[in-house]
């Protein structure tokens, strides 16, 4: 179940509130000041650093639980939230106590704002003290943005992850794929272990060339691990993990959905691997995939008035993934999708691929987007056509209930950007 906690005053409102989130403002010099204060929390850790433009958080989150399974006092660090900011900082896979973050913002409120920190830098060294004064002695780190100059970068990580490269915040990371990989390749250590996604042509080749050049340890996925005998059922995912730090084939099971969801956690698995070699077995494997819970990733939602699917899918590859498993999985029919994408997004290419596999659309304006960042749902009704059954419901609350009603006894699918199923998560849970 999804933390609804929402603090309301206190430092840690400050703190959160210095500067809206979408400002980004490039380096690591504040994140630094700040930790040397702090007297550097991140430096005992052992971690793992994952970045890349889809699927970071699942990776996160799959690694974390097999760590957990394993024995291990975890910490992990994602972003964005759903609901509640908790949710971003989870030790043991518990979101951590509004009381435990009121007690480090106290420390950290200060340091911020002498040394101007943004919104996610603030919140990154929130994780770094929350987990030093949870014991947490092995961490999972989701980069923000980026990699190379992203706040969570100060991290030593004994692995790094890259797990995709596409187009994406094409106006901080450029605008081809070779140019984002090397920002993303950044978080690569020296002599460190990095785990490389299913990443073809010359952006694969870039991240290869940095790890090299940083005598960086190459795990690649489809050469050293792969997954073969994928299933994707309502219940999630089957697939087969073959080889990784101990050359074994294993049958696994993920209660998220998608092949890309099976790549996403044999990336966690041989991540795991790299980190604690000998120290994790088969079975605590087995026992860590099955165990993932992360929300708003083909969450399935059987409601009295129906059933209802929130995905997170906000970029033309997340939208084309998703695609996919809806039409795998069986869903009530008729679907009918709700969505809200970001202006700053290609919507067009993130709409065609959800609208072939649905049978009509609500195109609506989630509230919680930030004014600068709301999209014209009327200009993306208009470049539809009558092809699909479609309109625009700007109230969101009405928007929900007129998907509801098209639906029928049918499927609601909410997607085009955290704030769509966040906002509907939170309503839903409502009413």
């Amino acid at each position: 179940m999804l933390n609804t906690r929402v603090t309301s005053s206190g430092a840690l409102a400050a703190l959160l509130a210095r500067r809206p989130p979408q400002r980004v403002n490039w380096g690591l010099a504040r994140m630094n000041e700040m930790l040397e204060a702090l007297g550097h929390p991140e430096a005992g850790l052992r971690a793992i650093h994952v970045a890349g433009t889809n699927g970071k958080g699942s990776v996160v989150v799959t690694a974390d639980s097999i760590l957990r399974a394993a024995g291990h006092r975890t910490g992990r660090y994602t972003s964005p939230h759903l609901v509640g900011f908790s949710e971003r900082i989870a030790v043991d896979g518990q979101a951590v106590s509004d009381e435990l973050l009121e007690s480090c913002a106290q420390g950290i409120l200060p340091l911020a704002e002498r040394v101007d920190a943004t919104f996610f830098e603030a919140a990154t060294a929130l994780a770094f003290d929350a987990f030093r004064r949870s014991g947490v002695t092995t961490a999972v780190v989701e980069v923000g943005l980026g990699g190379r100059l992203d706040a969570t970068n100060v991290l030593d990580a004994a692995v790094s992850v890259i797990t995709s490269i596409d187009l994406d915040h094409a106006e901080y990371l450029g605008t081809d794929l070779v140019s984002i990989a090397r920002e993303k390749a950044g978080i690569i250590g020296a002599g460190r272990t990095a785990v490389i996604g299913p990443v073809a042509g010359a952006a694969g080749e870039e991240l290869r060339s940095l790890a090299g050049e940083l005598g960086a340890h190459v795990v690649q996925f489809g050469t050293d691990v792969s997954v073969e005998a994928v299933e994707v059922g309502r219940e999630g995912t089957q697939f087969t993990y073959r080889g990784g730090a101990r050359r074994r084939d294993l049958r696994l099971v993920t209660p998220l959905h998608g092949a890309h969801q099976a790549v996403n956690a044999a990336l966690a698995v041989a991540a795991v691997d790299a980190l604690a070699p000998g120290g994790v077995d088969d079975g605590q494997v087995c026992d860590g995939v099955e165990s993932v819970h992360w929300p708003g990733r083909f969450q399935i939602d059987v409601r009295h008035d129906g059933t209802w699917v929130y995905d997170i899918a906000h970029n033309p590859a997340g939208a084309r993934a998703l695609a996919d498993v809806v039409a795998q999985v069986d869903l009530p029919a008729p679907v009918v999708l709700l969505v809200s994408v970001l202006a700053d997004k290609a919507w067009s290419e993130v709409l065609a691929p959800l609208l072939a596999v649905t049978d009509a659309a609500v195109l609506t304006l989630a509230p919680s987007v930030p004014a600068e960042r709301r999209w014209n749902a009327t200009a993306a009704r208009e470049s539809l056509g009558e092809s699909k059954p479609a309109e625009v419901v700007l109230d969101f609350d009405r928007a929900l209930s007129t998907a509801r009603v098209r639906a029928g006894n049918g499927t609601v699918l909410v997607a085009g950007s955290c704030h769509t199923v966040g906002d509907a998560l939170r309503r839903n849970a409502c009413a």
